[in-house]
């Protein structure tokens, strides 16, 4: 069946000598003659047909709403149609845009498809357009005679309220001011131009396209779920604001009159002092710079780090320990050294080290330079480091048989008897021979002459020699 519609489409056309018979004065609606016609012949049977109306024969503006008319029946190529496209012909020539379709689907005429344009548009005559033309004379006698002032049973003032105008204003007409609120219920609408006036109704704005101009302090109330960028650096701000100001730069710390700064928002570097009033606060985390401001600090809280020379001074009411062996100290320092340990004596550099603090055994050689010290008391270890000893100072105690050597310019007198010696007596002088109680004679030490008689009591002794 499509296709015989495609045959007949191209042979379809409308009879250049259609009449359109005028319409009654009280409505625009006429009644439409045509021809339809297929393969050189009249067409006959049933079909459906939609009419549109335009103010050029090809493109242009479409005038009015589509038509459409079911079921008309077409005989010999005749079909006759009544036409009400409202009031269309106020000015310039109309052309009649027709679309045909056989009725043999039972396709409902709403249903746009299956229809055929047949070309090209008709030209309509001059009927419809009389319309206009009665509705202007009318006009023109209501202002001349009392008994025409209604308009198809109107009042002139009905054509002055807007409220009664249907259909759709050209943009054209809509220009100059407007004292009532306008309501644009077509969201493709798209407005142009400068426009005054309260915009107190219009709804679904979209900030983005505001282009210019400066919104009033009033308006920026409620919640802002997106960033606000306010690049001028004169804007107040009053009120309370709430959301995320990640964004706002150029802050000035001073203005913060409420709330408290959480810690994790402490951080980098402050040129200036701060001062933290509240006891109760707490600090984590590493900071740089001057801490002359802080008080009430408690040293038994530092942690790390070391404090230089200069901030120990004063009196310190309590035992200090110094851990680290590379500690170096300068100055006065007063108070007990009792808990000091590891303690230097060659950094002794002055002072006198009073005789109580001298006692127990030291196990390094002690030098004392100073011929005034005196000591009392007994010591212990070895005094061989000691020089410029008096022996006559040595009031108890023995010698030791190791510390008699060497040669002795002076007379000793040993009176105890009970004195051992041993070793060489090569060296001693005026011996008495009777004071030799035991021991042998080494034969080598009988030499030389003697005036007394000598007895030999053992029969073993052997003697050499000349005995003259």
């Amino acid at each position: 069946m499509s296709n015989s519609i495609r045959s007949l489409a191209a042979a379809l056309m409308l009879a250049a000598g259609s009449t359109l018979a005028a319409a009654q004065a009280i409505s625009p609606a006429f009644t439409y003659q045509g021809e339809l016609s297929g393969q050189g012949a009249p067409a006959s049977g049933t079909f459906d047909l939609r009419f549109s109306l335009f103010d050029a024969p090809s493109g242009g503006a479409q005038m009015g709403s589509t038509l459409c008319v079911n079921n008309v029946d077409v005989v010999n190529g005749h079909f006759t149609v009544l036409l009400d496209f409202g009031n269309q012909f106020t000015s310039g020539q109309r052309y009649l845009a027709v679309e045909v379709r056989p009725d043999d689907s039972g396709i409902p005429c709403t249903n746009p498809n299956g229809f055929t344009l047949l070309e090209p548009r008709q030209p309509l005559t001059a009927s419809p357009q009389a319309v206009h033309s009665k509705t202007t004379d009318l006009a023109a006698a209501a202002t001349l005679a009392q008994n025409a002032t209604q308009f198809d049973g109107h009042l002139p003032a009905f054509f002055l309220d807007a409220g009664n105008l249907q259909g759709t204003l050209g943009s054209a007409q809509l220009a100059g001011p407007y004292s009532q609120a306008l309501l644009l219920s077509n969201v493709n609408n798209v407005i142009s131009g400068s426009f005054t006036g309260s915009g107190a109704g219009l709804t679904a704005l979209n900030a983005s396209n505001l282009a210019g101009g400066t919104l009033p302090s009033g308006r920026l109330e409620g919640s802002y779920t997106n960033a606000l960028n306010f690049s001028n650096l004169a804007n107040q701000f009053t009120g309370a604001f709430t959301g995320s100001g990640t964004g706002l730069t150029a802050l000035n710390a001073s203005n913060l009159s409420g709330g408290t700064v959480p810690g994790a928002r402490l951080e980098g570097t402050y040129g200036n002092a701060l001062h933290f009033s509240n006891a109760a606060n707490q600090f984590a985390g590493s900071f740089t710079g001057s801490g002359t401001g802080l008080t009430a600090l408690n040293a038994s809280n530092l942690s790390g780090g070391t404090l230089p020379g200069g901030r120990l001074d004063g009196a310190y009411g309590n035992a200090l320990s110094f851990s680290n062996v590379a500690n170096q100290f300068a100055g006065t320092f007063t108070g007990s050294g009792a808990g000091l340990t590891s303690l230097n004596a060659s950094n002794l550099a002055a002072g006198t080290v009073p005789g109580g603090r001298l006692s127990g055994a030291y196990g390094n050689a002690v030098n004392f330079s100073n011929a005034s010290n005196q000591f009392t008391g007994s010591f212990g270890g070895s005094g061989a480091g000691l020089t410029a000893l008096d022996a006559s100072q040595l009031a108890t105690g023995s010698l030791p048989s190791a510390r008699l050597s060497g040669t002795y310019s002076n007379a000793l007198t040993f009176s105890n008897v009970a004195n051992a010696y041993s070793g060489s007596g090569a060296g001693l002088t005026n011996l008495n021979a009777t004071n030799l109680t035991t021991g042998t004679l080494p034969s080598s030490a009988l030499t030389g002459t003697y005036s007394n008689a000598l007895t030999f009591s053992n029969v073993a002794n052997s003697y050499s020699g000349s005995g003259a």
